[in-house]
C-alpha cells in the first residue's frame, strides 16, 4: 500500500511516492521474539499498533466483565480475556473480552477467527475514538455483535448487524436497562453490576 506526498523541488511541484510494508499475520507472529516481553501490540490491517496502557479503571471494568460473562454464558460460550483473535490475513487483535463458540479441544491449535466469535467487548476509558474505529474492523470481519463499555459515560454501546461500513444497528444503554441477550435469543441481560458503585 502506498501514499502520495507533494513536495517543492527547483520551483516545481514533484510527487514523492511513499510505500509501506503491510505485515501478514504469519509474519507478525514470527516477530514475537523481537518485542519486549511486556509489549502490548496488535496487528491492524497490516500495521503493528501499540496498545494503550491499561489504567486501573479500565482494568476494573475488565474484571467486572470477566465476572459477568461466565455467569450469563458459562454453558453457551467460552470467555477469552485480552487474548488474540485473528481477523483475516492482515489483522490480529486482542479485545478486552471475546465470547467464543465452544468446540472440542478449544483453540489450542489456532487462534479464533471471526466465525468463532459470538460477541466482542472493548472497555473504553481514554480510547473511545480508537475503539469505535476498531469496531468498524470487527464489522468488516463479520463479527455479529460488538459492545463498547464507555467508562466515562457509564453506558454500554451495543452494536450488531455488521456491514462493510460498520455496524448498522447501534444504541447506547445505561445500567437501568436490560439489553437483549446477543447469544441466547429471547433472554435479557442484567448489566447493573457493571456500573454499581457499591461493588468492591
Amino acid at each position: 500500500m502506498g501514499g502520495t506526498t507533494w513536495v517543492m523541488y527547483n520551483n516545481c511541484v514533484a510527487q514523492l511516492l511513499q510505500t509501506r510494508h503491510l505485515f501478514r499475520v504469519e509474519e507478525y507472529e514470527m516477530m514475537g521474539d523481537i518485542f519486549d516481553e511486556d509489549a502490548r501490540v496488535e496487528l491492524i490491517e497490516g500495521e503493528i499498533v501499540d496498545m494503550v496502557h491499561i489504567g486501573p479503571r479500565h482494568q476494573e471494568y475488565v474484571d467486572r466483565l470477566t465476572r459477568l460473562c461466565p455467569a450469563h454464558w458459562d454453558n453457551s460460550a467460552s470467555v477469552r480475556v485480552q487474548g488474540p483473535i485473528q481477523l483475516g490475513e492482515f489483522s490480529e487483535v486482542q479485545p478486552d473480552i471475546a465470547l467464543l463458540r465452544k468446540k472440542l479441544g478449544g483453540y489450542a491449535e489456532t487462534h479464533p477467527g471471526p466465525s468463532d466469535v459470538l460477541l466482542v467487548i472493548e472497555v473504553s476509558d481514554t480510547t473511545l475514538a480508537r475503539d469505535l474505529e476498531k469496531s468498524n474492523l470487527y464489522a468488516r470481519s463479520g463479527i455479529e455483535h460488538c459492545w463498547i463499555l464507555d467508562a466515562n459515560e457509564q453506558e454500554l454501546l451495543i452494536m450488531s448487524n455488521p456491514t462493510p461500513n460498520g455496524y448498522a444497528d447501534q444504541r447506547r444503554i445505561t445500567a437501568n436497562e436490560n439489553p437483549s441477550d446477543p447469544i441466547e435469543p429471547g433472554k435479557s441481560l442484567d448489566i447493573s453490576s457493571l456500573f454499581d458503585p457499591s461493588i468492591q
